[in-house]
């Protein structure tokens, strides 16, 4: 658990950092590749998510609390996420003249 544990907390650290990133350039094509290296780093996370969610189901884990605090980690980097791409779809495309 505690490598998954490792693995989650690097990966949040990696999304914060592009997050942070997309929220302050103002290049479309840099954002572009920003919510590609995003929806990666996402999809790794909701894999350790899976996983987590397995072992708080599982009788013999003893780690409970530790447990809900890295999927609520994991579920709030999830939500950034969302909201980025709905802010995204809904700004209007802009064509050059």
């Amino acid at each position: 658990m505690d490598r998954v544990f490792k693995k989650i907390k690097e990966g949040m650290e990696i999304f914060d950092t592009l997050y942070e990133r997309h929220q302050t350039t103002s290049s479309s094509s840099q954002r572009d590749k920003l919510e590609s290296e995003l929806k990666k780093e996402i999809k790794k996370l909701q894999r350790f998510r899976e996983q987590v969610k397995n072992w708080q189901t599982a009788s013999e884990v003893k780690e409970k609390d530790k447990l809900l605090e890295y999927r609520k980690l994991e579920e709030r980097a999830m939500e950034q996420y969302k909201e980025l791409t709905l802010i995204h779809i809904s700004e209007p495309t802009r064509l050059p003249l």
